[in-house]
């Protein structure tokens, strides 16, 4: 069982997948949720900027996916940082482009 979200963020799409899993912890043989994601330029799903599988395995897949979302969000506005330094100081939009300004 796979589930994907896709939510836009600064111009960026980032492409969430939870997988679940039984796993045997202290309490018992339970499921528990595995998350990768993906960050995407824009709406084209072939310019993958990045793509990570977190070794986390987490209680509920809305945890998951909570983590994977903070977690990309942190990773795109690292990217953008570092773009507009590279720019020294001018307006970056989304996928590292200039903006006119």
């Amino acid at each position: 069982m796979s589930r994907q979200s896709y939510t836009p963020y600064r111009g960026y799409v980032i492409e969430i997948r939870t997988s679940r899993t039984i796993t045997l912890s202290l309490h018992g043989v339970g499921p528990r949720y595995k998350v990768s994601w993906t960050v995407c330029c824009g709406s084209r799903a072939d310019a993958s900027v990045g793509r990570f599988s977190e070794r986390l395995v987490f209680v509920s897949e809305a945890e998951a996916i909570e983590y994977a979302e903070n977690r990309a969000h942190t990773f795109i506005d690292g990217v953008l940082s570092q773009a507009s330094e590279n720019f020294a100081g001018d307006a970056v939009s989304g996928c590292g482009a200039k903006s006119a300004g």
